[in-house]
């Protein structure tokens, strides 16, 4: 159906903190335990090869005071809050050979959280949690039927996973009506929760983002948005946000500025 026009949102965008020494291209960011948490993956490898370096991931409290800094090995692509336990997820080396630590927020400790097998060719981007288990952006596809979607199986450590979803699976695509629908290529990058439950999946190297509804039940399906800006199609996605409040601040990662930003609503 239409949908009435609305005005664009204003907002002011301010520098909210500075890499510290030592660190540089901000990446990924999550919000929890009261602070903001950041990811500075400058000089890394994203498949773990040698030499690979250290992500330094930064506690910043918010009005942007460092709280504390945590050197861990590879690149820390992605980096997410899970609100059940209140550990900090941070995933490392998002292309090959992944490795992956919890930070503890109320002693910040990092403790290593190994997989139970890990791959050569591909890794893990971005993690999800909903009220249906625990999920895993897999990157770095080769075929159609190589997998992109993963869910954690509950209770295992070394973390196990069952796989959910190909590159090629067939879905509906949401801008012309098409059924059976398959993308060229698909490389996922982040995973986000969207207020209905489904999974969004943005296809990092596309103009694409996929909503995977019931993720890991019989009644799966997936559908895909490609996105256009002025007749163009957007290339390069990074990631997506759904903006659930008509006021606040939202927080973003200028990697090539090597600054983090606040915009407030």
């Amino acid at each position: 159906g239409a949908a009435a026009a609305q005005a664009a949102p204003t907002y002011t965008s301010t520098v909210f903190a500075a890499p510290p020494a030592g660190a540089s291209a901000p990446d990924s960011i999550t919000t929890g335990a009261g602070s903001v948490w950041v990811s500075y993956a400058g000089g890394t490898t994203a498949d773990g090869s040698e030499p690979s370096g250290n992500s330094t991931v930064v506690r910043y409290s918010p009005a942007g005071a460092v709280q504390a800094t945590f050197s861990i090995k590879g690149s820390v692509d992605g980096l997410k809050f899970n609100p059940g336990t209140g550990i900090i997820w941070a995933l490392q080396n998002q292309d090959a050979n992944s490795a992956l630590s919890f930070i503890n927020p109320a002693t910040n400790a990092v403790t290593p959280q190994p997989y139970a097998a890990t791959s050569n060719a591909q890794g893990y981007d971005d993690v999800a949690f909903t009220s249906k288990g625990t999920f895993l952006s897999y990157t770095n596809p080769g075929s159609a039927t190589d997998v992109v979607l993963r869910k954690v199986v509950d209770g295992t450590s070394p973390i196990q996973t069952t796989d959910i979803l190909t590159a090629g699976a067939p879905g509906k695509n949401l801008a012309t009506g098409q059924a059976n629908y398959v993308l060229p290529t698909f490389d996922p990058d982040s995973l986000k929760v969207a207020p209905n439950g489904d999974l969004v999946q943005t296809s990092g190297n596309r103009d694409t983002l996929a909503f995977v509804s019931n993720a890991g039940d019989a009644s799966q399906s997936v559908s895909y948005l490609p996105l256009t800006a002025n007749g163009a199609s957007v290339t390069g996605l990074e990631d997506s946000l759904y903006v659930t409040a008509t006021s606040g601040t939202l927080y973003l990662t200028e990697t090539s500025g090597n600054q983090v930003l606040a915009l407030n609503l």
